[in-house]
C-alpha cells in the first residue's frame, strides 16, 4: 500500500514599499547575541554578534546594518572600540569582532563589561536600533595572579 505524502507551502508575496513605510516604526532588532547567549559572561574570544530583525509584514528585510562595540553605553569616539561601519543588507545578520588589527579599533581587554549596538535601515529609510551587553573573561596568563589557589594544604 502506497502512502502519499502532500505538503501544503503557504506563500506570502513580500511586503510592497507602501506596506514597508506604513509599517517602518514597528520593526525592531531584537535577539542580540554573542557567541548565541544572551549577555554572556566570560567571552575569551573574538565574539560573533548575533540579531533579527522583527517586523509586523513579511518579507521585509534591512537594507544594510552597522554595529558597534563599545567601553560604555554612549559610544562616544572616545569609548568606540570597533565600528563595522555600513553592512548591505544581503549578508546575514551576524558579525565576529574586527577590533583587532583594524585603523582605530581596540582589541578587547579582560574582565571588561562591553556595550554593542546594532543599527539597521530598511527600505524606506527609516532606522531600528537595539543594545545589548556581555563581559570578557580573563583573557591573559597574568591576568590569574596572584591568585589564592585551594591547595588542600598538599603544597
Amino acid at each position: 500500500m502506497a502512502m502519499l505524502i502532500a505538503t501544503c507551502v503557504a506563500f506570502s508575496p513580500p511586503a510592497t514599499t507602501a506596506a514597508i513605510s506604513d509599517l517602518s516604526n514597528t520593526a525592531k532588532i531584537t535577539d542580540l547575541r554573542v557567541d548565541y547567549l544572551d549577555s554572556p559572561l566570560g567571552v575569551e574570544h573574538a565574539p560573533r554578534f548575533t540579531w533579527r530583525l522583527h517586523h509586523a509584514a513579511r518579507g521585509v528585510a534591512l537594507q544594510s546594518w552597522r554595529l558597534r562595540v563599545s567601553a560604555d553605553d554612549t559610544f562616544a569616539a572616545t569609548s568606540l572600540r570597533w565600528d563595522s561601519g555600513p553592512i548591505g543588507g544581503a549578508t546575514p545578520p551576524s558579525a565576529v569582532y574586527g577590533g583587532v588589527g583594524r585603523p582605530g579599533a581596540a582589541p578587547l581587554e579582560s574582565n571588561t563589561r562591553y556595550h554593542w549596538r546594532v543599527e539597521g535601515t530598511l527600505a524606506d529609510g527609516s532606522t531600528t536600533t537595539s543594545t545589548a551587553t556581555f563581559r570578557t573573561g580573563l583573557l591573559k596568563p597574568g591576568d590569574w595572579s596572584p591568585s589564592a589557589w585551594i591547595t588542600g594544604g598538599l603544597e
